[in-house]
């Protein structure tokens, strides 16, 4: 069974390589592109017209290939024009053309209308849709007034006098660098990140549990620069460096020295950014909440679960988030953020049983979020 799948898997390889080969193979035999340079002879099928008005047919277009482009650390969508003929479709009469100068200029005034296409783009890639349907009309209309002006290249005076023009034309309007998009005012937003906290713990608290180590979530919703997030961090505080800590009078127990302890909060945060720029916020933030001190006692319960002593308070705290934005992305009229915060905070809680206690907190976490927004 497992040699069938593998000769499967070679044949479809094998199809899917042959493929690709035989399609780059007729590109590069039956198509030129307008920057391979002049049209000759061997470009077009020579045959009889069929009637003496039709001298030849220039089969052209203009190929358009959407993909990503990355400028610093904004990635957005956009389209890259080429203008193309396909020379199995592209005919003259040798009895009727002396020279290819009619089909030449055709091709000029076509590559001139997708420069400034082009340029349009490069300075605004969200508009690419509704300038690529404009010039596709402009490029019909341009072609049809100039073939019907030189008679459909029978007035070689016209044709030397707009071939002329249109060379000064393409001198004219180079092909312009792309552009990164301006991101506009956010309207709103959703933000979930993940990261660690150290907490350093002051005072009587501190003496017993000088530290703790967190594992921190968060949630939240933006309006404007307005941020309102749901932010819990848990994980291990340090072993009990003291044994007369703290009296649990409930259970009848002294938290004992030397064993670990498990810390955590729950917080309501709100922020505000102060500066936001493509690659860097800044925003002072304040929030209330609850934070707890656990030790396990080191009994069972008649459920086989371990008793625990628990310290826990009112917790206040504000400071500033720093975020450097790694990454973003514009698509459907969104802005996506991925960020590497920096949270630096002092903290107040005042634990029932022990008395207040200040403490200082550094946070970094990566966050993921989503903005509709306007591009400016």
């Amino acid at each position: 069974m497992k040699t069938y799948s593998f000769k499967a898997l070679a044949i479809c390889l094998a199809i899917f390589t042959c493929a690709q080969v035989q399609a780059q193979s007729w590109e590069t035999k039956y198509l030129k592109y307008w920057s391979d340079g002049p049209l000759d002879s061997s470009d077009f099928i020579k045959r009889k017209s069929a009637d003496n008005n039709t001298i030849g047919v220039l089969s052209r277009a203009i190929d358009y290939k959407w993909g990503w482009q990355q400028v610093g650390n904004l990635q957005f969508e956009t389209v890259n024009t080429r203008l193309t003929m396909d020379k199995l479709n592209s005919w003259y009469d040798p009895a009727l053309v002396g020279d290819l100068k009619y089909f030449q200029t055709e091709f000029d005034i076509l590559e001139t209308l997708r420069r400034q296409m082009q340029n349009e783009i490069n300075n605004d890639p969200s508009r690419a849709a509704d300038i690529i349907n404009y010039y596709e009309r402009l490029c019909d209309s341009k072609i049809s007034a100039f073939c019907e002006e030189c008679k459909y290249g029978k007035d070689k005076r016209v044709v030397d006098s707009i071939a002329a023009d249109i060379s000064k034309a393409l001198a004219e309007v180079p092909e312009e660098p792309l552009i990164a998009p301006k991101i506009g005012n956010k309207e709103y937003g959703l933000s979930f990140y993940a990261g660690y906290t150290f907490e350093k713990y002051t005072g009587a608290v501190g003496m017993g549990v000088p530290y703790g180590n967190c594992f921190r979530l968060g949630l939240g919703l933006y309006y404007g620069p307005v941020g309102l997030f749901v932010d819990i961090t848990g994980g291990s505080g340090s072993a009990l460096k003291t044994s007369d800590f703290y009296y649990d009078e409930i259970n009848d127990y002294c938290w004992v020295q030397d064993r670990p302890t498990t810390t955590g909060v729950f917080n309501i945060l709100a922020e505000y950014r102060i500066f936001d720029s493509n690659y860097f916020a800044i925003a002072p933030f304040a929030g209330v909440g609850t934070s707890f001190i656990e030790q396990d006692i080191g009994l069972a319960m008649a459920n086989g679960d371990e008793l625990s002593s628990r310290l826990s308070g009112i917790r206040l705290s504000a400071g500033l988030k720093l975020s450097y934005k790694y990454f973003q992305s514009i698509e459907d009229g969104g802005v996506s953020e991925r960020n590497l915060n920096l949270l630096l905070y002092p903290a107040f809680t005042n634990y029932k049983g022990l008395g207040q206690c200040y403490s200082f907190n550094v946070g970094v976490c990566f966050d993921l979020s989503t903005w509709n927004t306007k591009l400016k």
